[in-house]
């Protein structure tokens, strides 16, 4: 990170998971644009295992992983823990929902909209055993290699099946103070 903090600032690449919590980064990037204006952020959306290869390639500074790698070639730290939730349609999540809100095992027979394995396999192995702990069947998976697009997934769970889906982040400059 000295690199960035010098005169001339630089760039700073940054490894972004889809549907990244909503301001999750702007008090960090708000610190980094006063402290070093003319570092210019360069983010990019990238699944986990896309940020690891960009890490490993030397294309990325630092990755935001939905995954802890337990290994020693990076250095890591947990930033946000994420709760996972499902989205339904309106009239859908009224009729299944009880005190506590909506059990798992209440979706039954809910077409699931997710996320492709490569993209995340720790996370997707663990999403999935707990759903399928709970007699919920997530196929068909999202096809290899590719990424279902959030206005999709919307559109999807307004016709009554469920997605979980979080608001992508930009990426932005530093203004010059």
């Amino acid at each position: 990170m000295a690199r960035h903090t010098g005169p001339g600032g630089g760039s700073l690449r940054i490894g972004i998971p889809l549907e990244l919590p909503s301001g999750l980064l702007d008090p960090a990037l708000a610190e980094l644009c006063e402290a070093c204006p003319d570092t210019l952020v360069q983010a990019r959306h990238l699944s986990s295992a896309e940020q690891l290869a960009a890490l490993r390639a030397g294309e990325l500074d630092v990755g935001l992983l939905r995954e802890r790698r337990s290994s020693p070639e990076f250095d890591a730290l947990l930033v946000v823990r994420e709760k996972m939730g499902v989205l339904l349609a309106a009239e859908q999540a009224v009729e299944l929902a009880g005190p506590d809100g909506i059990a798992l095992d209440s979706l039954v027979g809910v077409q699931w909209v997710g996320f492709p394995r490569a993209g995340s396999p720790a996370r997707y192995d663990e999403l999935t055993a707990i759903l399928r702990g709970h007699g919920l069947h997530l196929d068909p998976q999202a096809p290899q290699g590719q990424t279902l697009i959030p206005d999709v997934q919307l559109a999807t769970v307004a016709s009554g099946r469920a997605s979980r889906w979080r608001r992508p982040a930009g990426s932005s400059r530093c203004p010059t103070m």
